[in-house]
This record gives C-alpha cells, sequence and structure tokens, in this order.
C-alpha cells in the first residue's frame, strides 16, 4: 500500500508549476498528507543595473519579500480551495535542484511533484533540466507534470 504523508511541490511562479501544484492538492486530498510549496531562489543571478539604486544586500532582502508574497498567495489560493490540508510554504536560496534534493531528504518527502517545462534542443542544452536533475537524485519518488498531457486531475 503507498503510504503518501508529505508532498512537496516546488515551484517557479509558472504556468506550468501552478499545474503541478493543482495535482499536488488532488493527491494530498486522496491521501490526507501535508504539501510543502518551495520555491528556491539562486541570489547569484542579479540585475547589475539595479546597484545604483540598491545595494546587494537590500536586492536580496526585496526579493524575499518579493517571493514570500507570492508563497503565501499561493498558499492562501490552496487553503480557500481545500481548508482541511495542512500547507507549508518555504523559500530557500541556492541552486534550486540542490535545494529541492536537500528540502525533500530533511523534511523525508514522500513525493515530489513539479513540472517540467518541456524544453527541448539548444535552450534544453544550455538551461538544463532542474525537473531532470531532482528526478536522478530524489530520495523519493518525482511525479513530473508536462505541459501538454493527459489530464487526470480537473478543476
Amino acid at each position: 500500500m503507498i503510504d503518501i504523508k508529505k508532498i512537496l511541490v516546488p515551484t517557479d511562479f509558472s504556468e506550468y508549476s501552478r499545474k503541478s501544484i493543482k495535482y499536488g492538492i488532488s493527491l494530498a486530498e486522496q491521501y490526507n498528507a501535508e504539501v510543502y510549496v518551495l520555491y528556491v531562489f539562486d541570489d547569484r543571478i542579479f540585475d547589475e543595473s539595479l546597484f545604483i539604486l540598491y545595494t546587494e544586500n537590500e536586492m536580496r532582502q526585496n526579493r524575499k519579500k518579493v517571493y514570500n508574497e507570492q508563497l503565501e498567495k499561493i498558499v492562501c489560493d490552496i487553503h480557500s480551495k481545500s481548508p482541511q490540508l495542512e500547507l507549508h510554504r518555504k523559500l530557500k536560496v541556492g541552486i534550486a535542484f540542490v535545494e529541492i534534493i536537500k528540502f525533500a531528504k530533511a523534511e523525508n518527502i514522500d513525493l515530489i511533484i513539479m513540472s517540467s517545462h518541456g524544453r527541448t534542443g539548444i535552450s534544453h542544452l544550455l538551461i538544463g533540466s532542474t525537473t531532470e536533475k531532482v528526478v536522478r537524485k530524489a530520495p523519493c519518488p518525482v511525479l513530473t507534470v508536462r505541459p501538454k498531457e493527459h489530464e487526470f486531475v480537473h478543476p
């Protein structure tokens, strides 16, 4: 018997990750599982032109505030549709696939549900796939949600 108690749904705030959140909610309702919504931002990436207006620390704090607000909105939206779910929002700083895997291990996550942007060709080679890296290295099963596929979760 499958026993799922903790589901991790990493997000990048895209339309693709909204779809994976929908899957996470549905499975959490079926298994009475907790849902962790995680956003990882890489603070090595920044717009140098903003240094005229802000210090590096101010930019990092502003970004954290914005990302926390976006996470809170996602959690509030989920809670309004499924008030019985136990929800957690988490913000991590680092390289996305590394932080997702570390978080999954630390929290004993049973299932990771994440979207795949469906990149191919040169963009896949240049950008790489966070989802692909998580699938290869995760300590638990990973359900990948593709942009265009047969839907088995309905609104």
